[in-house]
C-alpha cells in the first residue's frame, strides 16, 4: 500500500516538474488538436494509445474539461462534436449493432464518461449512455445536414421535387434573389 502511494507520488512529481520545465508559449494541447476530430477506427486507436500513458492522459483530461457546457448533456454533445467527426459517427453505434463499431467500450469514451459525470453531479451514467447513444445514432442526419449546409456556389438542387433546378449560394440574399426570379418567371 505504501509502495503504491510512493509510486503515485513519484509520478506526480515527474508530471509537476515536467510542467515547470515546459515552454509557456507551447500549446500543451497541440498533439490532441492534430488527432481530433476522429475520422476512423484507426484514428480512435491512435487517441487511445495516446491516453494509455499517464502524463498524456492528464493532458487529455485538461483538454476535455476546457470544452465546457452548462449542463451534462450540453457538455457531452460539445465534447463529441470536438472529438468525433460525423463520418466516424455513422460507422459506430453505442452497442455495435448492425455491423457498426461498438463505441461504448472505448477507453476514450470511458475517460469522457468519468469527466462529465464528475463535473455534473446530477448527470448519471444512465444519462451519459442515453445522450451518447443518441449522438451516434444521429450521425448520418448531422452528416447530411453538414453536407447540405455548405451550400456550394453553383451546386444545383431540385426544389420541392420540381424538375427545375436552382443554384444555391452562400448568402441568403443571393438565394432570395434566385427564388424571387423563379417566382416572377412562374407568374408570367
Amino acid at each position: 500500500m505504501i509502495a503504491h502511494l510512493d509510486l503515485q507520488l513519484a509520478d506526480m512529481r515527474d508530471i509537476f516538474s515536467s510542467h515547470l520545465n515546459m515552454n509557456p508559449n507551447k500549446d500543451e494541447f497541440a498533439d490532441i488538436r492534430k488527432m481530433v476530430p476522429i475520422k476512423s477506427v484507426e484514428d480512435l486507436k491512435q487517441v487511445e494509445n495516446y491516453i494509455n500513458e499517464e502524463k498524456y492522459k492528464l493532458i487529455m483530461l485538461r483538454f476535455v474539461t476546457k470544452i465546457g457546457g452548462a449542463t451534462g448533456k450540453e457538455n457531452l454533445n460539445r465534447i463529441y462534436k470536438v472529438f468525433f467527426s460525423n463520418e466516424f459517427a455513422i460507422q459506430c453505434s453505442w452497442l455495435g449493432l448492425r455491423n457498426n463499431y461498438r463505441i461504448s467500450g472505448s477507453p476514450l469514451v470511458t475517460l469522457l464518461k468519468d469527466v462529465v459525470t464528475k463535473a455534473f453531479a446530477d448527470f448519471q451514467y444512465k444519462d451519459f449512455e442515453h445522450v451518447s447513444s443518441e449522438w451516434f445514432r444521429h450521425g448520418k442526419q448531422r452528416l447530411v445536414r453538414e453536407q447540405n449546409s455548405g451550400a456550394v456556389t453553383g451546386k444545383k438542387q431540385k426544389i420541392h421535387g420540381e424538375q427545375d433546378q436552382a443554384i444555391i449560394f452562400h448568402t441568403p440574399l443571393k438565394m432570395m434573389a434566385v427564388i424571387d426570379e423563379k417566382q416572377k418567371m412562374h407568374d408570367e
